[in-house]
């Protein structure tokens, strides 16, 4: 009688409070989501795309988005941040408003009923412009550089290496990150390939797209223009005009005091797909630089050629004897 007593007693002090609650309906899992990584995929002078990638939820998203700060290298979502969604996977985020030639340090973030988890920080600087000696306005340095070029060897200054014709799609920045998985052989069907792996064919037209079209980087706004908006590819005769305005008739001429251009020797990447160290010809040795111009066939110049400026330390000209599928610089030049 006692012990039925007793247990009567501990259920009505105990007992009688607790309420039984499905896992399913617990507010909050404890578990923080998870980011893999924050990836700057373009930028121009006030504008910047990121890519961020939510790899586990930890339970509902809440919000995420992009944190920003030109200040802050660690920045927060108490600094600047996007909206972009509450779902898992990869979103993309589009920055604007920002200043140019500024350095920006960025960040994914997830938010869920635990808590905000972030991304690894990544930084990059936007573009300014400079003037020429020729009253033309150019970006101050190559599309893809961190910054500008500091000397004619300043490897953070090389930038990416495109494929003449193509969009800014991410193939220009696997002659510097990439593996043999990111490189292939077959050509794409459309003007705009389905992913951004470096096309290399192998059927002798060196050309990346299936039917040739040499109008994709043509004109003041050209159907794939890899350049910030209100600026494209310059032409032969633009490049030739700066070298004119060169007091000598190298690379060091496009570093001149208060000239700006500052053509850095970046060198160029293979057409074949080769191991990685040897996917890069000569940075350091030279710089070609892309123009608005490419052929499907020249005569006495191999198939898919294209026309480019190119410097060293003795000479400043411009030919067509490297091709669609090298890649090249592109230094951009406002309408």
């Amino acid at each position: 009688m006692k012990k039925a007593l007793i247990f009567f007693l501990l259920f009505m002090a105990f007992g009688a409070q607790a309420q039984v609650i499905p896992i399913g309906f617990m507010k909050n899992s404890g578990v923080l989501p998870t980011l893999s990584s924050t990836i700057v995929s373009k930028f121009g002078l006030t504008t910047a795309t990121i890519k961020g990638t939510i790899s586990a939820a930890g339970g509902g998203i809440l919000a995420s988005g992009i944190c920003y700060s030109s200040t802050i290298q660690i920045p927060t979502i108490t600094d600047n941040t996007t909206s972009d969604g509450t779902s898992s996977g990869i979103f993309i985020s589009a920055l604007a408003g920002l200043s140019q030639n500024t350095i920006y340090y960025v960040r994914a973030y997830a938010t869920n009923s635990s808590g905000t988890s972030y991304g690894t920080v990544v930084s990059f600087s936007t573009y300014g412009t400079v003037v020429t000696k020729t009253g033309k306005t150019w970006l101050d340095r190559n599309l893809g550089a961190s910054r500008i070029a500091q000397s004619t060897t300043d490897a953070s200054s090389y930038g990416d290496y495109f494929e003449w014709g193509r969009p800014a799609d991410g193939h220009e920045k696997m002659q510097i990150s990439g593996t043999s998985a990111d490189f292939t052989s077959v050509k794409s069907a459309t003007s705009v390939p389905s992913d951004s792996k470096y096309i290399k064919s192998t059927d002798g037209s060196n050309d990346w797209l299936a039917t040739p079209d040499n109008t994709l980087w043509s004109g003041a706004n050209p159907t794939n223009n890899p350049c910030p908006t209100g600026f494209r590819l310059p032409t032969e005769g633009e490049y030739l005009a700066e070298a004119a305005m060169f007091t000598v008739q190298n690379v060091s001429g496009s570093f001149e005091t208060n000239y700006g251009l500052r053509l850095p020797l970046s060198g160029v990447s293979k057409s074949s797909i080769n191991s990685p160290s040897q996917w890069q010809i000569a940075p350091g040795n030279f710089g070609q630089y892309l123009t608005q111009t490419a052929y499907t066939t020249y005569a006495g110049k191999p198939n898919g050629a294209v026309t480019y400026f190119g410097v060293t330390s003795s000479s400043a000209w411009t030919d067509r004897n490297y091709t669609k599928i090298h890649g090249q610089s592109v230094r951009c030049i406002q309408n």
